[in-house]
């Protein structure tokens, strides 16, 4: 098994594969929000790690707007919650296959790529590492995921965290 992530060149990403890529998206977001002051912090993102069940895990409730195309297809766009909040959103894909222009949107569009990443492969070994479920009544996109990882001692005693490609 293995995937493959384009971050370009120059952007704010360099992951290669794609749970990596969500991995990195899920930490710039959470590290975003954790810029802003603990009495308005909005809480939308968790990102933990569990060294001896050796996986990640994030959940994220994301605002989102919908709208119609002209096809009459609702088309969902998560919104920008950190600027207003003062925090640092913007996101540059560095000419890589993320067309996002903020942090919320990047680890959206990533997930849907993970999504239709694990829903390619046979219904027999598809895993199911990655959830989204988007609920138009409370404007949300909520992302769930678990992801393998290992870990090794790097440079300077800290401690390197590397996302497994399942896919």
């Amino acid at each position: 098994m293995a995937s493959v992530f384009d971050s370009g060149t120059g952007g704010d990403m360099s992951a290669v594969t794609l749970p990596a890529a969500f991995a990195e998206a899920a930490h710039m977001l959470f590290a975003a929000e954790q810029e802003i002051a603990a009495d308005t912090r909005p809480g939308f993102i968790t990102f933990t790690s569990d060294l001896s069940a050796e996986t990640i895990t994030v959940a994220a409730t994301l605002p989102v707007t919908t709208t119609l195309n002209a096809n009459g297809q609702v088309v969902v766009t998560a919104s920008d919650y950190l600027q207003p909040l003062g925090a640092a959103s913007e996101f540059d894909g560095g000419g890589g296959e993320l067309s996002s222009i903020h942090k919320t949107a990047a680890l959206f569009e990533i997930a849907q790529k993970v999504h239709a990443a694990e829903q390619a492969l046979p219904a027999d070994t598809q895993p199911n590492n990655l959830t989204v479920a988007i609920d138009l009544e409370a404007a949300t996109a909520q992302i769930d995921a678990t992801f393998p990882i290992t870990s090794a001692i790097g440079t300077n005693s800290t401690i390197v965290l590397s996302v497994v490609d399942y896919l």
